[in-house]
């Protein structure tokens, strides 16, 4: 089901899956790497990526054998319509819980940052009813929207970091490789969890220009964003080392702060940084607001496509008040990543893959 004529080029739909992983996640990513991998956290990461890339694929060749049919109908067909409705409800809730949990996130690392004296509640108000109004206009205006951004959060990054690569010290990537393959793997599990928002890719295809490409074209935005985010955990451990980036609960952000940037044009490269992450962080919360709407709608037959997304907003700001601290919010992350964030990423598509399969022997379609 389309509505607002929103269709959008393949072009569109790689920056906005890119905004959408590159979150508060990130932040976070070097710490839980390197909790695990020490030194070779960056491995960890790399790691991580290549088997992002692999369900990249597997999400995309599912979503793409129903490229006119919403998750609901789809997962009808395949599964029972029974188990469609569970899905459906499941990927709303997790929805709205993973943007609770990044909203807190968020709001706590803006706290810190840049308003120390604006209580939570106001930040988090703010950016729901600005990511809504966005979510509320369709997903070409996210897409047009996501044009007009990239830009400006990538370029002033990577050039940041071009310059913390003059800082970071080689020895504290030493010695390479050594750490156990089994802690290997457990960083490369928890790195996993900066790249929930590939599942999104299985209700997005109704609203593609050319469906078709799609699968090259995701896989290749999850590459680009999987090389920068090892890029990240590289220099965030070769400037703090293992050791400090372990106790930092933002390191990349410890990172920042020891850069000095030529002719003082920034005192403050943290709060700098923290600029272009509030943009990021306006497109996560527009695009989970967008879905978990879409999925609602097409679940129900009934209601408005703007009603649910104030349904959904009010829900995500009474659960980010409730998390109290962020370690709680962090421990609720976990906890979703390895229930609900692994099932929609993981379980689901390789089951609704063999499910359409096996529909293809018997029934000679998808």
């Amino acid at each position: 089901m389309v509505f607002l004529n929103d269709k959008i080029s393949i072009r569109q739909l790689q920056i906005l899956l890119i905004l959408n992983i590159f979150g508060t996640g990130v932040l976070t990513l070097p710490r839980r790497a390197a909790i695990f991998a020490n030194q070779d956290g960056y491995v960890s990461v790399l790691i991580a990526v290549l088997f992002a890339a692999v369900l990249s694929l597997i999400v995309t060749t599912v979503a793409g054998r129903y490229e006119k049919d919403s998750f609901f109908d789809y997962c009808g067909s395949l599964l029972s319509k029974p188990i469609a409705y569970l899905l459906s409800i499941g990927f709303v809730v997790k929805l709205i819980i993973n943007l609770a949990l990044e909203l807190r996130f968020f709001g706590e690392i803006v706290r810190q940052t840049l308003l120390e004296s604006t209580p939570f509640w106001v930040i988090a108000s703010l950016i729901l009813v600005i990511g809504g109004y966005a979510a509320s206009k369709g997903y070409e205006t996210r897409a047009r929207l996501g044009e007009m951004f990239v830009l400006v959060v990538f370029v002033p990054i990577i050039v940041i970091f071009v310059i913390a690569s003059f800082k970071a010290n080689a020895e504290n990537v030493m010695p390479i490789l050594k750490t156990p393959i089994n802690n290997l793997a457990l960083g490369a599990f928890y790195s996993g969890m900066s790249f929930t928002g590939i599942e999104l890719c299985l209700l997005a295809f109704p609203y593609l220009n050319t469906p078709q490409k799609a699968r090259n074209g995701v896989f290749f935005a999850v590459i680009a964003i999987g090389a920068l985010m090892v890029v990240i955990a590289f220099l965030t451990i070769a400037t703090l080392g293992a050791d400090d980036t372990k106790i930092q609960l933002f390191p990349m952000l410890q990172m920042m702060d020891q850069i000095e940037v030529p002719g003082s044009l920034l005192e403050r490269q943290k709060a700098f940084i923290m600029s272009f992450w509030i943009v990021s962080a306006f497109f996560i919360v527009n695009a989970y607001l967008f879905f978990s709407s879409l999925l609602m709608k097409s679940t129900f037959k009934k209601g408005t496509h703007s009603g649910y997304i104030w349904i959904s907003a009010a829900a995500v700001l009474i659960i980010s008040l409730l998390v109290k601290t962020l370690s709680d919010a962090e421990t609720y992350m976990k906890l979703m990543f390895v229930t609900f964030d692994l099932f929609y990423l993981v379980l689901l598509p390789v089951l609704l893959l063999v499910a359409g399969s096996i529909k293809k022997l018997i029934t000679g379609r998808y």
